[in-house]
């Protein structure tokens, strides 16, 4: 099981992204929170939430990471089995850091 977080740049130590289905990067991280790959997604206008999910689920992740989820990232999400977390730290790093420890609030 992989972690994503949503985030602005592709570097480890970028910062968190203000929104989830939209983020410009993705940032996967191991289960022992090993910096895997950046991705990135152009979303058309319509379904990007399902299409952030899927890209998700497909590079195994299983936890996401993000500051807040409308509903529709609510429902893909569910329906990917996977669970969300919220985002908080200075960079994606901190919040895979705060994830692992066991503080990260749960986003519903």
């Amino acid at each position: 099981m992989n972690i994503a977080v949503a985030a602005e740049g592709q570097a480890p130590q970028s910062r968190p992204a203000d929104r989830f289905a939209r983020a410009p990067w993705f940032l996967i991280f191991n289960r022992e929170g090993n910096f895997l790959e950046a991705v990135n997604i152009l979303p058309g206008e319509h379904g990007a939430a399902a299409a952030a999910v899927g890209l998700l689920a497909r590079r195994e992740v299983g936890v996401v990471l993000a500051p807040r989820l409308g509903p529709n990232a609510v429902s893909a999400i569910a329906a990917a089995n996977m669970k969300a977390y919220l985002s908080e730290g200075a960079t994606a790093e901190d919040c895979v850091r705060l994830y692992l420890s066991g503080k990260a609030r749960v986003l519903d």
